[in-house]
């Protein structure tokens, strides 16, 4: 199975979610080059940064049934399937570092086609409160 290997990153500083271009080493470290709408300018444009002031998370692979990419860092909603359990419940993506695969895991194509994106951990750390 082949998919695209995609990040995102936070910029501490800012408190700022950007895409993540490249990342360029240097004789004091990982600099990444960011892109987005930062301070005082209007169109996006490239910003690079030193890697200490990231969280960089990556693509899973797949994507909620709006088609919205899945990153870790994610909050995903999903109606549970189980009579008894019937309810809305909330996960976070992390990524398993072990088996090269994402919390919510390959092997679970029907909970992936009810899943929904409602925010990630930086942008929204109030959902990490209704877990």
């Amino acid at each position: 199975m082949s998919r695209a290997i995609n990040f995102r990153v936070w910029h501490t500083p800012t408190a700022t979610m950007h895409n993540y271009l490249k990342a360029k080493f240097g004789p004091k470290g990982i600099n990444v080059t960011l892109s987005g709408k930062f301070k005082d300018v209007e169109e996006p444009t490239t910003l690079t940064v030193p890697n200490k002031d990231l969280e960089i998370m990556q693509f899973t692979g797949i994507e909620d049934k709006n088609g919205t990419p899945i990153f870790e860092g994610d909050v995903v909603e999903y109606e549970s399937q189980d009579p008894v359990t019937a309810a809305k419940k909330r996960i976070v993506i992390e990524w398993n570092n072990r088996r090269g695969e994402a919390s919510i895991g390959f092997h679970m194509p029907a909970v992936r086609e009810l899943m929904q994106v409602i925010g990630n951990v930086f942008e929204n750390p109030e959902l990490l409160t209704a877990l």
